[in-house]
């Protein structure tokens, strides 16, 4: 295999496909199970991830009809490990069925119905009906990536593709065997694709053949085909408005029962899981609405908006870590998110100050206990107990804050601007950041000239990046510029000598 570099956001990486080349030629289930950590971590994970973020955004009527639940787990076969997304009414293992599969050379996804199974013939007899016939090839648009797999020598015309390839297949001595229509990503393909690049593929091409799965999975696919390609939407969005009456009202459990209507009408309707999350959390119901905005993010997983308030329903369960780490990512999402900074400010400034009530409980309790306890356990819990009493997120505190202070004066956010303010001089009473023109002037008077629109583009790139890199070859004022700025606002400077590699 050729090397690649991974695309940093692929869940796949080579040691996936290494494994798998290795699970196909030792063909023996030993393997499995004594690499069975490293299928879970390389390949069943990623998978699932992958799997996940797919049956949150295919087509509502797709979701219904494959009653699709994204906490499902991929079955390992003897060529690598696949996800079967069947018929919810299907009991028979060689249905037809949509399939994304993994092997050891590419990732396959697409359409498959087994020679031994009811869905052949019926899927024969359905395309035989020229009404239907018309109705698939008016309705179905294959990517030019899929492959039709057929046996035979006649040649298709690639203009006519799918209409010749239906009649291929629906000859009476027809060698085709197993029907299947598919896209396959060579190995490198998927390395340097991202989960979302990977994500758009398989939807789009699970939603390009599934006028075809109905065709084999329905007695009367006409009204199974109108229903997907008409969906009642206009039904879901009234469950939803009245839903959103019941809310206004503060009728939060009658407002619950009709945004579930909508969902179930509509499986990835992303106002009714965001307006029944607000319903949950005034219920009191944080777990159920923090499951809504996991649904959420897998419907959008680059929405920051989406982070910023599962944040906020784990920092209400005191779920800092989790919290913190949801804020962070929807500024790494959107590094302009002035809530988000100020979210994340208060949230370490809470945690903080609950981390050291409790460790000064914790630490008068081992004070007080027997001298047999004090004599075991005190020299192994003190200083743990010491480094969470002194731990302090004071600067982290007031760096986000600040930012959030800034971000909502340009966005005129004259409410939010007032208490981020007002929050940051309870934790920096004696520090108040003075005016850029008055940086500008102190910064000029250190006796080297800058020009005004350079040092804005500084102190702008410091207020909403914490890492900065100056370029530029020695002696032309980069260590100067550095210390003057940190001298003209007050702030702590620390130069660290580093070597040129």
């Amino acid at each position: 295999m050729t090397e690649v570099t991974p695309h940093p956001d692929c869940p796949f990486t080579p040691k996936t496909f290494e494994l798998l080349e290795k699970f196909k030629n030792s063909s023996s289930k030993d393997f499995y199970l004594t690499h069975e950590k490293e299928f879970k971590e390389y390949i069943e994970q990623p998978l699932q991830k992958i799997y996940r973020y797919v049956a949150a955004q295919l087509e509502s009527e797709m979701i219904k009809k494959l009653n699709l639940k994204t906490n499902e787990l991929p079955k390992t076969t003897k060529n690598g490990c696949q996800y079967n997304l069947y018929h919810q009414l299907s009991i028979n293992i060689v249905d037809a069925y949509l399939f994304i599969n993994t092997v050891d050379t590419e990732l396959r996804f697409g359409l498959f119905i087994s020679q031994y199974s009811n869905d052949k013939p019926r899927f024969i007899t359905n395309t035989q009906n020229n009404r239907i016939k018309e109705i698939i090839l008016q309705n179905t648009h294959i990517l030019k990536d899929c492959h039709f797999h057929y046996s035979s020598t006649i040649k298709i015309d690639k203009i006519n593709f799918l209409a010749d390839w239906l009649r291929l297949i629906a000859r009476q001595n027809s060698k085709t065997k197993n029907i299947q229509v598919s896209t396959h990503l060579e190995l490198n393909k998927v390395l340097l694709c991202s989960i979302e690049e990977l994500v758009i593929k398989i939807k789009e091409t699970l939603e390009s053949v599934y006028i075809l799965f109905l065709a084999a999975t329905c007695d009367d696919p006409i009204r199974e085909i109108n229903d997907y390609l008409n969906p009642n939407f206009n039904q879901s969005r009234m469950y939803f408005i009245l839903g959103l009456r019941y809310y206004n009202q503060k009728n939060y459990k009658e407002a619950v029962k009709e945004y579930d209507l909508a969902l179930y009408q509509t499986p990835n309707f992303l106002d009714a899981y965001n307006y029944r999350a607000k319903a949950k959390t005034s219920l009191g119901d944080i777990n159920g609405a923090i499951l809504d905005l996991n649904q959420l993010l897998l419907i959008q997983p680059k929405n920051a908006e989406f982070y910023d308030n599962r944040a906020n329903f784990y920092r209400k369960q005191d779920d800092y870590n989790e919290a913190i780490q949801d804020y962070s990512q929807a500024i790494s999402i959107n590094s302009n998110y002035a809530l988000a900074y100020y979210h994340r400010g208060g949230t370490y400034l809470e945690f903080k100050t609950k981390l050291k009530a409790i460790a000064s409980k914790i630490c008068e309790s081992v004070v007080q206990a027997s001298s047999l306890l004090w004599s075991t356990f005190a020299s192994k819990m003190l200083p743990l107990i010491v480094y969470f009493k002194n731990w302090d997120a004071t600067q982290k505190v007031i760096d986000d804050l600040r930012i959030a202070v800034d971000l909502f004066e340009k966005e005129k956010d004259v409410d939010n601007y007032e208490e981020a303010q007002r929050l940051l001089n309870t934790i920096h009473p004696d520090y108040s950041e003075p005016d850029f023109s008055v940086i500008y002037q102190n910064v000029c008077s250190k006796k080297l000239q800058i020009s005004e629109s350079v040092l804005r583009r500084y102190h702008l790139a410091l207020k909403t990046r914490k890492f900065v890199i100056l370029s530029g070859i020695s002696g032309t004022g980069k260590t100067w510029l550095t210390k003057a700025y940190a001298e003209a606002i007050g702030a702590r400077y620390l130069l660290v000598p580093v070597a040129p590699n």
